[in-house]
């Protein structure tokens, strides 16, 4: 049942994306809009956020999906150098860290990045991954 679910969607993204792999931040959203079905007033794009938007995001009770450049998050669980454009979720905070669940790794639930570490790694996804550092600052707000 699971290897259908996981054949169907990489189906649907396979068309709706043309077989790339990496999404930007408003394609990730249609995953939810589209393939979910979601209520699109439940998924929305935060640009340019703060720490203290996501805080506030996540003091409400939503989690945040964080595009960003994977190498500026110093994560020592990477495989060296660690991925050029990565996604991660916020699912919490505290005086000056991000707890987020980190796909990354085996080591990724609860993992914690400096909140300004992660803020300055916030970069949507480029054309050329190369330039990822140029990407625009947004984040995937999701309300269940």
């Amino acid at each position: 049942e699971m290897k259908d679910g996981i054949d169907q969607l990489t189906a649907w993204s396979d068309e709706r994306f043309d077989g790339r792999v990496d999404t930007t931040a408003a394609e990730t959203v249609l995953f939810f809009t589209e393939y979910l079905e979601y209520d699109p007033s439940r998924v929305a794009l935060l640009e340019r956020p703060t720490i203290d938007d996501l805080k506030a995001v996540i003091a409400a009770g939503y989690p945040i999906i964080v595009p960003a450049a994977g190498r500026e998050l110093g994560n020592v669980n990477f495989r060296n150098p660690g991925p050029l454009y990565h996604m991660l979720v916020i699912v919490g905070y505290d005086e000056d860290e991000f707890i987020t669940n980190d796909p990354g790794t085996r080591n990724g639930k609860g993992y914690r990045y400096d909140q300004q570490i992660l803020m300055d790694a916030i970069h949507d996804l480029t054309p050329n991954l190369e330039a990822i550092s140029s990407g625009k600052p947004v984040v995937i707000v999701v309300k269940p």
